[in-house]
């Protein structure tokens, strides 16, 4: 297995060629990810116009860090995009990550939001985990591509919309309503969503 420290100089200079430069100060969880606590996490202020967090640990062989099967690449880490800052987004994928030991998130799959984040939403109520458009680029280093997974927060209706139509389907329309990449606790449902949902017999009324 592969040295953390050596990992860590070789996956900074890797993301920030995605995302751009991080900020110095790094979100770090008190117990290390490899002995059973949350992954660092960083912060990046120029891939949107908002602040995007990725976690940094989940790649690279290190020693006890081994993600289920069935996700979106061998290893891969996570990212959210927000508006502005807020507390709640990085220590959500802090604690995130080590439960992607035991299950894989998959690309097209939905997760509840936590009560204590579901709470300070409008209409929030879980994640959509989609890809990542990197404009081209790869997440590479250590000589293996590596994979980053998209998580974005949805409406309750958005999510039954999911449910008919499919995470795929969701993901276009989220996109093409711009919302993506973003997490907004306080926007409301698209409307795609909205007419996905509607009961038939009101489409003709």
């Amino acid at each position: 297995m592969a040295d953390v420290r050596t990992v860590w100089k070789e996956r900074l200079p890797a993301l920030e060629a995605i995302f751009g430069p991080a900020d110095d100060d790094v979100a770090t969880s008190p117990v290390p990810l490899r002995f059973g606590g949350g992954a660092d996490v960083l912060t990046f202020r120029q891939h949107v116009s908002g602040v995007t967090y990725v976690t940094s640990g989940l790649t690279g062989g290190v020693d006890h860090v081994e993600q289920a099967a069935g996700g979106p690449a061998k290893d891969y880490e996570l990212v959210i995009s927000l508006p502005k800052d807020a507390a709640w987004a990085p220590n959500l994928t802090s604690m995130l990550a080590p439960y992607t030991f035991d299950v894989p998130l998959r690309v097209g799959e939905t997760m509840d939001l936590p009560p204590d984040v579901a709470a300070e939403s409008t209409e929030l109520g879980a994640l959509l985990f989609t890809e990542l458009d990197l404009g081209g680029k790869s997440f590479t280093f250590g000589g293996a591509s590596h994979g980053l997974l998209l998580c974005v927060g949805i409406t309750k209706t958005e999510l039954r919309a999911k449910k008919k139509r499919g995470g795929a389907w969701l993901a276009r329309e989220l996109a093409a309503a711009g919302v993506l990449p973003f997490t907004d606790l306080r926007r409301t449902t698209i409307r795609a969503a909205e007419e996905a949902t509607r009961p038939f017999w009101r489409l003709w009324s």
